[in-house]
């Protein structure tokens, strides 16, 4: 495995399957688990995480994806990076003050 499509990578949020334990030893990341308890209702990390939380942005992609033709390689980061502003706005900013912060976030 190249190292270098993982260069920018500090920390999974996963299951605690042991592949990807010894992944994120291999890449020297955290991998924060989600503790799997059936006496819960949510399953989260330690410090609030969710594989949720991931599996949401990954359907929004994917949605971005089927309905958006012809995808550059080079925009996908942008893509994500909205889809991550998109996410954190909506649990910092009330619906009121979204379209006046948001352009502030971007730009500021």
């Amino acid at each position: 495995m190249n190292k270098e499509y993982f260069e920018d990578v500090e920390e999974f949020i996963s299951d605690s399957k042991v592949s990807i334990q010894q992944l994120a030893n291999y890449l020297e990341a955290v991998n924060n688990k989600i503790k799997t308890s059936t006496l819960e209702k949510r399953y989260l990390t330690d410090d609030g995480k969710s594989l949720g939380a991931v599996s949401g942005m990954i359907t929004e992609f994917s949605l971005i994806i089927q309905t958006t033709r012809d995808i550059g390689t080079g925009y996908i980061q942008g893509y994500l990076d909205f889809l991550l502003l998109k996410k954190q706005a909506k649990y910092t900013f009330k619906r009121k003050e979204m379209a006046f912060k948001i352009p502030r976030r971007i730009f500021i």
